[in-house]
């Protein structure tokens, strides 16, 4: 692991870098906007009554606490909304910083308001949760990164899919006395033989006391019908040559040659199409 590397790689997110710039402008403009009311307010409508410092505090104390909250919402948001639901998500940092937004708010006039402190607690709470949905609608729909999110779920996709493909299956057998998993990767073909089938692997030919129907049941995609008594695994076949009655002959792995019906010679070309020759 690299200990130099960034936690955070916001070059690798360009809308959420985007984001915080305009996130930043936004602060700025509305510092100047309680600024320019705060300086009417003193000079038309309080008459100099008051300090001008207390107008420029009341609306500070009000939502000053989300020039910090803010920008750790969206870093927050953008790089863990790929790990986790979007409603746990904003539930996992929504409440904490609600909860200390209206605290700091309380605590401000606390003097005034320690009497009431549970009624002003039920007043400022929607002013503050207001104030986070807005800030979750700005992340969901300005900030998202709705491009890295279909890829990363392609990328999910695509591993299930290989860890399905590459899932092992074995069969239960009884070889010499003593109960017996055997690879199905190994087995070249499965054939009917009364009240058993005979199994042919790498690591020999097994008997096992079942019908081919439903042997078939149990096994891998890759193994496929190609005879009423035959069930042959794709991944084997090396060569298929036609015959002139209608029916193929398949050539395995261990250079044996088993018989495809008419029936399933369709069906097992267009499958082994999914199944190419491995170079050896």
């Amino acid at each position: 692991m690299d200990r130099t590397a960034p936690i955070f790689n916001f070059s690798a997110q360009p809308k959420l870098t985007n984001g915080l710039k305009y996130l930043c402008l936004f602060g700025v403009i509305y510092l100047a906007f309680i600024f320019i009311y705060s300086v009417f307010y003193w000079q038309f409508v309080s008459k100099l009554s008051t300090d001008f410092v207390d107008h420029v505090l009341w609306w500070l104390k009000s939502t000053g606490v989300w020039y910090v909250f803010a920008p750790i919402c969206l870093v927050f948001f953008s790089y863990y909304s790929k790990r986790q639901s979007l409603i746990n998500c904003f539930l996992t940092i929504g409440l904490p910083m609600v909860l200390i937004a209206v605290i700091l708010q309380i605590s401000f006039d606390y003097n005034y308001l320690k009497a009431e402190l549970f009624g002003y607690f039920v007043l400022y709470l929607p002013k503050q949760i207001g104030v986070f949905l807005i800030v979750c609608a700005y992340w969901f729909f300005f900030v998202r990164d709705y491009e890295s999110s279909v890829v990363n779920e392609h990328d999910e996709l695509t591993t299930a899919a290989q860890q399905l493909t590459s899932k092992r299956y074995f069969i239960e057998l009884e070889h010499k006395g003593r109960p017996y998993k055997l690879d199905m990767e190994s087995v070249w073909f499965i054939k009917s033989a009364g009240n058993y089938i005979e199994i042919e692997s790498v690591d020999g030919q097994f008997l096992k006391r079942s019908s081919l129907k439903k042997i078939q049941l149990d096994t891998p995609s890759y193994f496929c019908q190609c005879h009423r008594s035959i069930l042959v695994n794709l991944k084997h076949i090396s060569a298929l040559s036609n015959q002139a009655s209608g029916h193929a002959i398949a050539t395995l792995s261990n250079g044996a040659e088993i018989n495809i019906s008419k029936r399933y010679k369709n069906s097992i070309k267009e499958q082994l199409t999914d199944y190419p020759i491995k170079a050896r």
